[in-house]
């Protein structure tokens, strides 16, 4: 199911509001914009430079804003 933007950023917003989605995964910095879709867990645009040079065997990165996102089952 392709979600459409509105719902894709209404979605995001509401798992960004959860308790501990404040801050970057990985360090302090507050308001992540970037999320690794595998590991489920949102990150700062410099933690995810760190994610994206795993390799997407590892974590899959995709900007919050900037991406398509879409629902798997």
């Amino acid at each position: 199911m392709v979600l459409t933007q509105a719902q894709a950023a209404a979605r995001l917003g509401r798992l960004l509001a959860l308790p501990g989605n404040e801050r970057c995964a990985d360090c302090p910095t507050r308001r992540p914009k970037w999320a690794s879709i595998n590991l489920g867990v949102f990150m700062c645009l410099r933690c995810s430079g760190c994610h994206r040079g795993l390799g997407v065997q590892i974590s899959k990165v995709r900007s919050v804003t900037l991406d398509t996102w879409v629902e798997r089952d």
